[in-house]
């Protein structure tokens, strides 16, 4: 799994999933952010995302470090749509 992030904040992302049978492009999705102040917009940081796998899923795991808590989105396989997982809560 390789994830790109763009855009000024860099919360847009693209992922790509890698296998036997070849890369297979993932959708764009938005990773939500909590605003630190009225006029500073926060920017992702590498340390804050991680790929992650839980019984044999691939997660992407994100650390939102100003509201505290932790997001997890979830592939949807070949689909390809990202989504909140469901039973995931902020913690």
């Amino acid at each position: 799994m390789v994830l790109l992030a763009s855009g000024m904040q860099c919360k847009t992302f693209t992922g790509f999933q890698l296998s036997s049978g070849g890369i297979i492009g993932l959708p764009r999705f938005d990773m939500a952010m909590a605003k630190a102040e009225v006029n500073i917009k926060p920017v992702l940081a590498a340390e804050d995302v991680h790929i992650v796998t839980i019984y044999g899923r691939i997660y992407c795991l994100q650390v939102d470090r100003v509201a505290m808590l932790l997001h997890l989105y979830r592939s949807e396989g070949f689909n390809a749509k990202w989504g909140r997982a469901r039973g995931a809560p902020d913690v």
